[in-house]
């Protein structure tokens, strides 16, 4: 009888050995295990390299550059905010308050050369003339460029809430002498410091100012001498004017759509539109020497009037005795 041969053991093949071996590393990498049988250990660290971060120069100097404007705006807010509620400023603007006094509720400016001023007053007198005016809002620009050639030069000056009111004074050596009964009031005037001595002679003209439009809405009143024109009205214009120099303004439309016009006291119009265009100047005149009547030597203008045929023939009669007024329609 033949003896039993013991049975071979059944032997399993890896086809697939190299692929075998790299998950064995992989889970012994993952467990940091020294080794595991089938598998050979690795000679290098399993720990990951850190990766280095270099800077970027463009970034670097979009940072530095944001960061320089950033600091520039906030420099010129932080200056223009104390300049313009400082009294050093206000006394520098208003050399001679004697003769012109400017003043302000507000005023700032967010961004180089754009300015937003709140309740402007000004007051100014002369040998011939006393004036007034008040403006609740205005906004506008300055260009820079143009100040290297002593030129304020601003494009577009929006203002709201406006009053302006001109009278004569009292003859010399009659300063208590009451004014005429229809005269307008100039608010503020008392306190302007009195006029010791004659004005001096004109100095060299020197800074320009330009305008290319001017925007005026809410003309409450205008008041001139005797005669009261109550708006509201707007008016679209230009002006160029040399300090003690050649001024000239250009109204492109100077409009009050349902004014009410006083004279000597009397209401002369009710309900009545008007609309002006035309050019004053170039005449040259500074606050001591308005030229009085002698002003509409200065205007060519067209003016249109519609309202009651009474009403106009009434301005007829108190108006059209001017040579340099026709009235025609």
């Amino acid at each position: 009888m033949n003896p039993t041969l013991p049975r071979a053991s059944p032997q399993v093949t890896l086809r697939n050995k190299p692929a075998a071996d790299k998950t064995r590393r992989r889970l012994c990498s993952r467990t940091r295990c020294a080794s595991i049988p089938g598998t050979v250990p690795s000679a290098a660290p399993s720990t990951p390299i850190p990766r280095v971060l270099r800077p970027n120069p463009r970034a670097r100097m979009i940072v530095w550059i944001s960061a320089s404007v950033l600091g520039v705006w906030l420099l010129y807010v932080v200056v223009l905010f104390w300049a313009l509620r400082s009294e050093a400023v206000r006394s520098a603007i208003n050399k001679r308050p004697d003769k012109f006094f400017i003043t302000w509720r507000s005023a700032s400016s967010w961004f180089p050369g754009v300015f937003h001023v709140k309740g402007l007053h000004f007051i100014g007198q002369g040998t011939s003339s006393q004036y007034y005016g008040r403006m609740d809002d205005a906004q506008f620009r300055v260009r820079f460029l143009p100040l290297v050639r002593q030129e304020i030069s601003v494009g577009t000056f929006h203002g709201r809430g406006i009053e302006f009111q001109l009278r004569r004074p009292p003859a010399r050596g009659e300063t208590n002498q009451p004014q005429p009964t229809f005269a307008p009031p100039i608010p503020g005037l008392e306190t302007l410091p009195s006029r010791t001595s004659p004005r001096a002679g004109r100095g060299k003209p020197s800074w320009w100012i330009r305008v290319e439009n001017v925007v005026f809405q809410d003309i409450e009143q205008i008041w001139m001498y005797d005669t009261r024109l109550q708006g509201p009205g707007t008016l679209s214009a230009a002006l160029n004017m040399q300090i003690e120099g050649p001024f000239q303004v250009q109204a492109r439309r100077l409009e009050f759509p349902h004014a009410t016009v006083t004279h000597h006291g009397e209401k002369v119009a009710t309900l009545l539109a008007i609309r002006l265009a035309g050019d004053m100047g170039p005449l040259t005149f500074g606050v001591d020497d308005v030229p009085d009547d002698r002003i509409f030597e200065f205007i060519s203008a067209e003016l249109h009037l519609a309202g009651d045929l009474g009403t106009l023939a009434l301005l007829r009669e108190r108006l059209g005795t001017h040579d340099s007024i026709q009235f025609g329609g």
